[in-house]
């Protein structure tokens, strides 16, 4: 993870894109922090190591869309293997982060 900027929850939301059709994304996600390197979530799905993905970043009226990549999980502290899912947090690190996804995250 990185220290680009302060990690911040404010208003950002995390939506992951649909491939097929880039004008719908589906907030899934909780977002833990996210700075200009990615994005902390937690949520239904437990996301693969090493899938990459595209997501949309909204704050207000800002939007920006970002390829990334699940980094790594963090397990919540005292889970077992049952409760792999419930609180682990995916790290998706940014792969081409642009001006717009700095301008959205840095005011956040």
């Amino acid at each position: 993870m990185s220290a680009a900027l302060a990690p911040s929850t404010g208003t950002v939301r995390v939506a992951i894109v649909d491939v097929g059709d880039a004008d719908h994304a589906y907030e899934l996600f909780d977002v833990v922090s996210v700075d200009t390197a990615g994005a902390r979530v937690t949520g239904p799905l437990l996301l693969e190591v090493g899938e990459e993905l595209t997501l949309r970043l909204t704050r207000g009226e800002l939007r920006a869309t970002v390829r990334g990549r699940v980094a790594a999980h963090q397990r919540a502290p005292g889970s077992d293997a049952a409760e792999v899912v419930a609180g682990t947090v995916s790290w998706v690190e940014f792969l081409d982060a642009s001006d717009d996804v700095r301008k959205v995250v840095g005011g956040a």
